[in-house]
């Protein structure tokens, strides 16, 4: 059992520098897919659309994000929670984002 802000994720993450490519190094998409599939002789699942945008417009999407965001400005804080054992503040994240989303999509 991990206790808070203890355990195996938390040290490989202290031990790992995070650093973003440059956007000009890796391929498009559909060059890497085709790379993959010519490595491995398999192909990758198409993306597919689930469900509906509950949204009527791009107003409405930004202004529950904000509200999200202002409300849980940290989602490594739910994490480090949630892989140490206490999913609570994970969960009160996804039932208040099920809520903005409700409250800014008709």
């Amino acid at each position: 059992m991990y206790s808070s802000g203890r355990g195996i994720p938390n040290i490989l993450a202290a031990q790992t520098m995070r650093t973003t490519p440059p956007a000009d190094s890796l391929p498009p998409a559909t060059e890497a897919a085709q790379w993959y599939t010519t490595d491995l002789g398999t192909t990758l699942t198409e993306q597919a659309i689930f469900g509906r945008d509950p949204f009527v417009s791009d107003n409405a999407r930004n202004a529950c994000q904000t509200e999200f965001v202002n409300l849980f400005p940290d989602i490594n804080v739910l994490l480090r929670h949630a892989v140490n054992g206490d999913f609570t503040p994970l969960q009160d994240a996804v039932l208040t984002l099920v809520h903005l989303t409700r409250r800014h999509a008709p």
